[in-house]
């Protein structure tokens, strides 16, 4: 299931949202962020030193999530993350 929240102030087609493995794009320059979180907080978008100067430098607005998939439990959601985030993904 795919959930797109477009900023300023996400568009929140959910009220509660489950833990969650979700991507979130650059509309500047197209760079991706995936990452998984517990679901309590749906203005989250990522965190990290190199993800939060870019969205300093170009402006959360031009930041898109989109919830990959959805989890009953958050362990899962960090299991899923790290399939995706191997140091092949890292390269690229």
């Amino acid at each position: 299931m795919k959930k797109t929240y477009n900023k300023p102030g996400f568009t929140v087609k959910s009220n509660s949202v489950k833990p969650h493995v979700y991507c979130t794009m650059n509309k500047v320059n197209g760079k991706v962020y995936v990452g998984a979180t517990n679901g309590n907080d749906l203005n989250y978008i990522g965190s990290g030193t190199t993800f939060e100067a870019a969205v300093n430098k170009h402006g959360k607005e031009n930041f898109v999530k989109t919830i990959l998939s959805e989890f009953n439990d958050v362990k899962d959601a960090f299991l899923m993350e790290a399939e995706i985030v191997n140091k092949e993904f890292i390269k690229h």
